[in-house]
C-alpha cells in the first residue's frame, strides 16, 4: 500500500461517515470529483503546494472556484485537508471513498434482499 493511500484513508473514512450520516454519499462523491478537477489545474496546484500561501487563502481559493457545488461540511473538509497539507492527496481520497461507498452500497443491498446473494442453480434435466 502506498504512503499516499495510507495518508488518505482516514480523511476518506471521515468524509464517508459524515456523508452517510447526512444521506449525501453521491453528493459528496461529486464534490470530491469537482475538487479533483480543480486541483488538476497547474495554476491551482502551484498555489496549493506553495507554502508561502496560507491555508485560509488556499481554502478561500478552492471554495471560490467550487462556488455552489459544495456545502458547509465539505468546506470544513477542504479546510482540514489544507491545515494538514493534504490537498494534493485527493486522488487517493477519491479511491478510498469509492471503495467505502462500494462496500456500503453492497452491504445495504444485501440487507434489503438477502436472496440476491444466494446462487440459484437450475437443476439439470436429462
Amino acid at each position: 500500500m502506498s504512503e499516499l493511500q495510507t495518508t488518505a484513508r482516514p480523511y476518506a473514512k471521515a468524509l464517508f461517515k459524515s456523508a452517510k450520516e447526512n444521506n449525501a454519499l453521491e453528493k459528496n462523491f461529486d464534490m470530491l470529483k469537482n475538487l479533483k478537477v480543480i486541483l488538476c489545474d497547474e495554476n491551482i496546484k502551484a498555489i496549493v503546494s506553495n507554502d508561502s500561501f496560507d491555508n485560509k487563502y488556499k481554502v478561500s481559493l478552492l471554495t471560490g472556484v467550487l462556488e455552489e457545488s459544495f456545502d458547509e461540511n465539505f468546506a470544513r473538509f477542504i479546510s482540514l485537508l489544507a491545515e494538514n497539507n493534504r490537498l494534493l492527496v485527493i486522488d487517493e481520497i477519491i479511491c478510498s471513498k469509492a471503495n467505502e461507498k462500494h462496500r456500503f452500497t453492497s452491504t445495504e443491498q444485501s440487507r434489503r434482499n438477502p436472496n440476491d446473494l444466494i446462487y440459484k442453480h437450475k437443476p439439470y434435466h436429462s
